[in-house]
């Protein structure tokens, strides 16, 4: 109990430090990108105006400039995201698996080239939340390339970055939160894998199975190492995504298999998921990042091809509209 209050001690002093710094760090991050010309760069990623920057080139810039907000080495500065959650007010929530990351961010950086400047403004910040590159900075990071692919000029992106960076930043100024359509996208994933939903899109059931005995985890020993690992990686994900890590059996069991871990054919029971090998584990945690993958697809397809996706609450509306619309509520609201 004592390490646990010293350790948020120290996280309460690390904060607040890190709060103390910021206004330093910005007037850093505005030197830094002025010298590089980094309004001029950002202004490419426009369909309309000929690009002459790369997927590297713009891989650099992110990796630069989390750097400098977070205040670390040029040689520390990397995607260091490997074991990162997002933590929101539903609760933790995993990221693409990190090896999948800079493959989804670069399908990102292609769409752009489809898209006005205003809708990468959201798209790009909402990729770079969604994959969480990066341990930490991943907001303050968004939040600079929303300044910089939004202000009309480079007076007014300066303005934009010092309350982007400040200690409210994500309160002071736009905050392109992805989690405000992941469930709405979340739901467009799962009917496109035998889920169905009432009218109200409240309750959402799958032809095969109502769900996992939960309370069962706490019954199971860790006498049989492997199974033990792969039942707790399993319990880890499932307290995060659920409905994906049960599609996730679904898909990669036979239909034999399926059965028998089955309680009153269908209720998944942990403790019957013993017959399971190595590689039946494999194949179900490949599926659930390839679930994780199909959802950052869906979030850049939301903005190259809106039509596709209308928000289920009005049909009159795209999703694309809907999370634009809910970031600018947001922000009136915190101002």
């Amino acid at each position: 109990m004592q390490e646990t209050l010293n350790e948020q001690q120290l996280q309460k002093k690390y904060e607040e430090l890190d709060k103390s710094k910021r206004p330093e760090r910005a007037e850093r991050v505005i030197r830094f990108l002025d010298k590089i010309g980094a309004y001029n760069f950002f202004q490419k990623l426009n369909k309309d105006k000929k690009r002459d920057i790369n997927f590297d080139q713009f891989k650099s810039f992110l990796i630069r400039i989390n750097g400098i907000v977070r205040d670390i080495s040029k040689q520390e500065r990397a995607f260091d995201g490997k074991n990162v959650e997002i933590s929101g007010a539903l609760g933790t929530v995993l990221p693409p698996r990190h090896e999948d990351k800079e493959e989804l961010l670069e399908e990102a950086y292609d769409s752009s080239l489809k898209l006005s400047i205003e809708d990468n403004s959201y798209m790009i910040p909402a990729i770079i939340n969604e994959l969480h590159m990066f341990k930490d900075g991943n907001g303050r990071t968004s939040r600079v390339i929303y300044a910089l692919l939004s202000s009309e000029n480079e007076e007014s992106f300066n303005a934009e970055l010092e309350k982007a960076l400040s200690s409210d930043g994500r309160f002071d100024s736009y905050d392109i939160d992805p989690s405000i359509i992941s469930h709405k996208i979340e739901q467009e994933v799962l009917k496109k894998h035998e889920w169905f939903f009432d009218e109200g899109e409240n309750q959402i059931n799958h032809k095969k199975s109502k769900k996992v005995a939960s309370t069962e985890f706490n019954k199971i020993s860790n006498e049989d190492k492997d199974f033990f690992e792969n039942i707790k990686k399993y319990q880890y994900i499932y307290s995060s995504d659920f409905r994906y890590v049960m599609t996730a059996i679904i898909e990669s069991l036979t239909d034999e298999k399926y059965k028998e871990i089955l309680f009153e054919s269908r209720l998944i029971w942990p403790e019957k998921m013993k017959i399971l090998n190595n590689e039946d584990w494999k194949k179900i945690f490949n599926t659930y990042y390839e679930l994780k993958k199909e959802q950052v697809r869906m979030l850049i397809d939301v903005f190259v091809n809106p039509n596709n996706y209308k928000n289920p609450d009005n049909s009159k509306e795209t999703l694309k509209d809907y999370f634009i619309r809910k970031i600018e509520e947001n922000h009136e609201r915190n101002k």
